[in-house]
């Protein structure tokens, strides 16, 4: 069965460039570093994380926001239908 209504997880996730990497280092604050999924998440934006299979922690690429039990796309409210393990504040723009 396909659903339609949930944004894709690519199949691959591209390296960041350098210039993001440093933008990336410079916007985190010591606070906002991964969270265990046990932790309960704050409202508004967040950066959704799943552990791979070589056991590093693999960011989705948009915001997200808490809904009760369940997170949401921040851009159009649909259910994220993955297992995220981590969570942390979203300091990017988008």
């Amino acid at each position: 069965m396909k659903i339609n209504n949930l944004r894709p997880i690519p199949d691959r996730l591209e390296p960041l460039s350098l210039e993001e990497t440093e933008l990336m280092t410079e916007t985190r604050s010591p606070g906002q570093e991964w969270q265990p999924v046990s932790v309960t998440a704050p409202e508004g934006d967040l950066e959704l994380g799943i552990v791979d299979y070589d056991g590093l922690i693999v960011a989705l690429p948009y915001p997200c926001h808490r809904t009760g039990m369940d997170f949401v796309d921040a851009a159009n409210r649909r259910r994220v239908d993955i297992q995220q393990t981590h969570w942390r504040s979203w300091s990017r723009p988008h």
